[in-house]
């Protein structure tokens, strides 16, 4: 019988209630469930709200009190709030001692991320941050090949992440249209995914430039309101990496993309061929041989690798799929219940979001400067 844990929920906007939907769905995607979730409790800022789909999901505990949903029997704490409030929630969960999944980024800027980091570590807790495009399956098969050194050196890499959903200026202000609560723009948002992928593909980062642009500087309060308010964040951003190995490349995000409503590729050059992921197609990627004149679209070969299970094990079959969206929030829930059942840590942890967060305030201080080469670590 497949041991249950505990969850608890803080936060139960769009990304709750997909990380909710994921936890409830592992049992009917695995014929053999090693780990399943008890939706225990979730905390919100007011209640009576969303009542049907939190009686639908079982919480036992409903509350706006901070203190009553940590002291609740919990496992694992679950953090889906706006990234500015994160460190409060990451803090108590901490100082109870109860095992972090952490929405992306860890935190609004490197203090925050480090404090947080600090306090799991003297908690001695395991942690997770959801940076769940690596568990794509073609992502997975990459890593293998680039591994292996089959197409020989990495040369230069080329990868963005496009959505067109604040393409419409009407579009009202939210947290993450204000600096303060979000640490950014399109590239905070969109960017710490693609920044995530370059470390676990390629190794480590050297320095960055980095270019932002706000194109629609203001937006109505709230719908409907003549009212508006200055917008301070990013609508697109590009950045170019030195990694620690001597290879380079671009980074592009953009939340006002014209037409494209999401696109996500990421292309590596490598010295006999290349490799190229579409996130429309995360089950297949797209290989150039030179020796061999060949280009192919590759089904995923599965490999194990120390500390990293096997994708098949943790992504939905074709026949239970669920979208590429949430098979990979699933992928990335479903691994970590099981680290936790077996005391084991693993990776995205907050010291890769750590890494990633360092990135991303290097990269608002070099648009800030002209594009000024920052080198990392920051100090």
């Amino acid at each position: 019988m497949a041991k249950k844990l505990n969850v608890g929920i803080v936060g139960l906007g769009y990304i709750g209630k997909t990380h909710a939907q994921a936890y409830q769905s592992i049992p009917f995607c695995f014929p053999s469930t090693l780990v399943s979730a008890d939706l225990k409790a979730v905390w919100r800022t007011s209640l009576g709200r969303d009542d049907a789909f939190i009686q639908e999901c079982g919480f036992d505990i409903k509350t706006t009190d901070l203190d009553e949903f940590i002291n609740a029997p919990l496992d694992l704490v679950d953090i889906c709030t706006p990234t500015g409030m994160h460190t409060a929630y990451v803090l108590a969960a901490a100082k109870a001692g109860k095992p972090i999944y952490c929405e992306k980024p860890l935190g609004k800027d490197l203090a925050d991320a480090r404090k947080m980091k600090e306090a799991a570590d003297q908690a001695g807790i395991l942690t997770r941050v959801a940076f769940v495009m690596r568990f794509y399956p073609a992502i997975r098969h990459m890593k293998s090949i680039l591994d292996s050194g089959e197409l020989g050196d990495v040369l230069n890499f080329r990868t963005h992440l496009f959505h067109g959903s604040y393409l419409n200026p009407l579009r009202p202000m939210s947290w993450r249209l204000r600096f303060e609560q979000s640490g950014g723009g399109a590239f905070s948002d969109l960017g710490a995914h693609i920044l995530d992928l370059v470390q676990y593909l390629l190794g480590d980062v050297h320095s960055l430039r980095a270019e932002m642009h706000t194109f629609i500087k203001e937006r109505p309060s709230k719908a409907g309101s003549t009212h508006v308010e200055t917008v301070d964040v990013d609508d697109w951003a590009s950045c170019s990496l030195q990694l620690r190995n001597g290879v380079v490349g671009l980074v592009e995000a953009a939340r006002t993309a014209v037409g494209v409503p999401e696109s996500t590729t990421f292309q590596v050059f490598c010295q006999h061929g290349s490799l190229i992921f579409n996130g429309h197609s995360p089950e297949l990627l797209t290989i150039h041989d030179i020796r061999k004149n060949t280009t192919l679209q590759s089904p995923v070969v599965d490999q194990s690798r120390e500390a990293e299970r096997e994708i098949s094990k943790l992504w939905p079959s074709g026949k239970m799929s669920l979208g590429a969206f949430l098979n990979a929030h699933l992928a990335c829930q479903y691994d970590f219940m099981q680290n936790i059942i077996d005391g084991q840590p693993s990776s995205p942890d907050f010291s890769d979001a750590l890494k990633v967060q360092e990135m991303l305030e290097a990269a608002y201080l070099s648009a800030a400067q002209g594009g000024r080469q920052i080198l990392l670590p920051l100090d």
